[in-house]
């Protein structure tokens, strides 16, 4: 009967190691699947904050573009209109240069009286 009580003893002990390498187990796989699931979030928190931030940055640059561009059709006009002045300047300096070629001629061909 010790014999037998010693193996159920044995038995007793093995199934309880058991048990408890089994528990262990079983909260090393909570343990595991808590972390993943912790890793799985920061990761997605990370892309929709890169994602943001991207966003922000397109925004951005978007923004610089469109004042670019107003700027550089502002410097267009102004130098249209630069331009426009220095033809009608030069068209009036050849028309005033005209007339004094026409008044000299006019004052050479007269006879000196």
């Amino acid at each position: 009967m010790a014999e037998s009580h010693d193996v159920r003893a044995a038995v007793q002990r093995v199934l309880a190691e058991s048990r408890a390498e089994m528990n262990q187990l079983q909260e090393t796989i909570v343990a595991l699947r808590e972390q993943m699931e912790r890793m799985a979030f920061e990761k997605q928190e990370a892309v929709q904050a890169a994602v943001v931030q991207s966003s922000d940055e397109i925004g951005q640059l978007r923004k610089t573009v469109e004042a670019l561009r107003d700027r550089l059709e502002q410097e267009r006009v102004t130098h249209a209109e630069e331009l426009q002045k220095i033809r009608q300047a030069a068209r009036e300096e050849n028309r005033i240069l005209e007339q004094m070629i026409v008044a000299l001629r006019e004052a050479l061909e007269r006879p000196h009286g």
